[in-house]
């Protein structure tokens, strides 16, 4: 899937209707400022809630936790979590903001 810009991203996401799982409420705005709804905040839960919340809801998720050290820690915990559940986590989502964006925040995507 070819996509050049941020909304172009955003509007696949939108269309995947795939939950997306963030970490703050700024995220949440942010992606939903962007078209994508089905966003939810990790919002302090405790994460084996949100692991089985998730895994009683649906199939495949995307995670978009930050880029800096405790976003990837926190990936890397929710991503095992979520698949010792039998939860497909989507990864091409955050690696294309990885790849093309210079946003270490989810809060900071911006249409461009």
């Amino acid at each position: 899937m070819e996509l050049e810009t941020v909304e172009e991203w955003a509007l696949s996401l939108a269309a995947s209707k795939l939950p997306v799982i963030v970490e703050g409420k700024r995220d949440v705005s942010s992606l939903k400022e962007l078209g994508v709804e089905h966003v939810f905040c990790l919002n302090k839960e405790p994460l084996y809630k949100v692991i089985e919340t998730m895994a009683s809801h649906s199939k495949k998720v995307v995670l978009l936790t930050d880029f800096d050290k405790e976003g990837k820690k926190l990936y890397g915990v929710l991503s095992s979590g979520l698949s010792r559940h039998g939860v497909v986590v989507d990864r091409f989502y955050r690696e294309w903001l990885q790849k093309n964006t210079e946003a270490s925040t989810i809060e900071g995507l911006k249409a461009t």
